[in-house]
């Protein structure tokens, strides 16, 4: 079980996650107290309605199954949970915005969405393609989009939003392009916490 000084943490759908790091099995308890079992490298990341979503570890693909394990969704490389969608990374690398049936809702596809100002339903989208720049004090010169909840832009070519800085590191220890692959995979990373994260980072 995963917990702290404060409470167990449970799955959305108030089952007990359990996790054997040494048979490598994981899954959960009913509330009637069954103990359900799964093997594999797969790790349940939650349950959403009638739906599991599982991170597959031997190829890192993100995926909702149903209850008899078929999968239902397309194949995901991440996920970030909104109370009534998904921001979800395609199979391409880009990032959309899907409802709760795995439906694509906005046209548009992004190589960063920053969920930073979600919660007001609105969405921090912008592109890599062209290279980015830094000024002299190691933020980026970028340009993004501000998306509200229908996908309609609210304003474009914002160059900050909000407080939120995005900056490449300045230790000089490490090459310049070093520092600019991690500063691209941190920007297009989206990161989202699930119960047993801890656990699966341990064992893979």
């Amino acid at each position: 079980m995963d917990y702290d000084e404060n409470y167990a943490y449970i799955f959305s759908n108030g089952t007990i996650p359990f996790y054997d790091l040494n048979k490598k099995e994981q899954g959960w308890f009913t509330g009637y107290a069954k103990k359900v079992t799964m093997q594999g490298k797969a790790q349940i990341l939650d349950f959403y309605d009638d739906k599991i979503l599982l991170k597959n570890y031997n190829d890192h693909t993100i995926f909702f199954i149903d209850g008899s394990r078929n999968r239902v969704s397309d194949i995901y490389k991440d996920i970030y949970v909104l109370p009534d969608r998904y921001i979800v990374k395609n199979e391409n690398g880009k990032y959309i915005i899907i409802d709760k049936n795995f439906q694509k809702i906005f046209d548009f596809e992004y190589d960063v969405i920053d969920p930073y100002l979600a919660n007001y339903g609105l969405y921090i989208c912008g592109t890599t393609q062209n290279g980015i720049e830094f000024n002299q004090f190691n933020y980026a010169n970028m340009k993004f989009d501000l998306i509200n909840y229908a996908g309609e832009i609210v304003m474009d070519n914002i160059d900050q939003i909000y407080g939120n800085y995005y900056k490449i590191s300045s230790d000089k220890s490490e090459s310049y392009s070093s520092r600019y692959s991690k500063f691209i995979e941190s920007l297009k990373d989206i990161q989202y916490d699930f119960v047993g994260d801890k656990f699966y980072k341990e064992i893979y």
